[in-house]
């Protein structure tokens, strides 16, 4: 994705937006080796989200419609906005990115305008994902209630649907993605097939996923052969660890050989063994 001028049109119409409310807004080319452990869930998106989006006219046959988006559900922590950023990058697709508060405004019709104004954006830069993290600030489950809070939260609702249905064929080339904490939290509306039909779950990491996950983020780092990787997972695997914190516990461990290798010029300046022992011991682990 170079800077061409159509990307560059693009940076025009992201900053004429931003002013209207929305506090993180942006194009992002993201790295597919920063992803891994979840083999079951990118299988599923190169079938489901991939394949479909990708296939030229001649290559489906079967006039197989494309899905218009997925939500990725999940505990704080265990790879959601990676995964999204992924889906884009795997479907080569342009990305915004938004967080569901930053849409909200206190001017009555003002959060509804700004919708109208990301999916303007976005069909100037086609094809493109239209990210929105904590979905369900936006598109929550109806209560069902007469008060000026829930008639604000349907009127939101019904402009979001509605940009996402495209009328008149305006929303081709635009894939959703969403996130939250719990498919139960999104609006029933917001999952039925045309939609976000496509459900993705993100579970803890189980033990070989442990192990990928610390081994791209010890690429950081200048690694001792004396470390094997498989054993510390093997130590860490029953913990209920997230993606975030197997990348939190490797960050100690650095931090940790950095600080042993500037105490004493003649260490090795290598990450190895006893740089995890000493976080492992602080965590009573051994």
């Amino acid at each position: 994705m170079g800077r061409g001028r159509g990307t560059e049109q693009w940076f025009e119409r992201l900053m004429e937006v931003q002013p209207s409310g929305i506090k993180e807004l942006e194009i992002i080319r993201p790295s597919p080796q920063k992803f891994r452990g979840y083999t079951s869930a990118l299988q599923k998106i190169d079938k489901n989200i991939v394949l479909p989006l990708t296939l030229s006219p001649s290559e489906n046959a079967l006039n197989i419609k494309p899905p218009k988006g997925c939500l990725i559900t999940g505990m704080p922590g265990c790879g959601k906005t990676t995964l999204s950023k992924l889906i884009a990058y795997r479907l080569k697709y342009n990305l915004i990115v938004i967080r569901g508060s930053s849409i909200l405004s206190k001017y009555t019709g003002g959060s509804e305008e700004i919708l109208r104004r990301v999916w303007e954006t976005a069909r100037g830069c086609r094809p493109c994902c239209v990210f929105f993290d904590d979905v369900e600030v936006l598109a929550g489950r109806r209560k069902g209630g007469e008060g000026v809070e829930e008639r604000v939260k349907g009127r939101i609702l019904t402009t979001l649907l509605n940009e996402i249905d495209g009328a008149d064929g305006r929303g081709e080339g635009i894939f959703v993605i969403g996130t939250s904490g719990r498919v139960e939290d999104v609006d029933e509306a917001m999952i039925r097939t045309g939609r976000m039909e496509i459900k993705l779950h993100l579970e803890l990491p189980d033990p070989e996923s442990v192990k990928e996950i610390m081994e791209v983020h010890l690429e950081e780092y200048k690694v001792s052969p004396e470390v094997d990787v498989e054993e510390m997972a093997e130590r860490v695997k029953d913990l209920g660890w997230s993606g975030a914190e197997i990348e939190g516990f490797v960050r100690d461990v650095g931090v940790v050989a950095e600080e042993r290798v500037k105490g004493d010029e003649e260490e090795e300046e290598h990450v190895l063994p006893k740089d995890f022992d000493v976080i492992l011991r602080r965590m009573g682990i051994i």
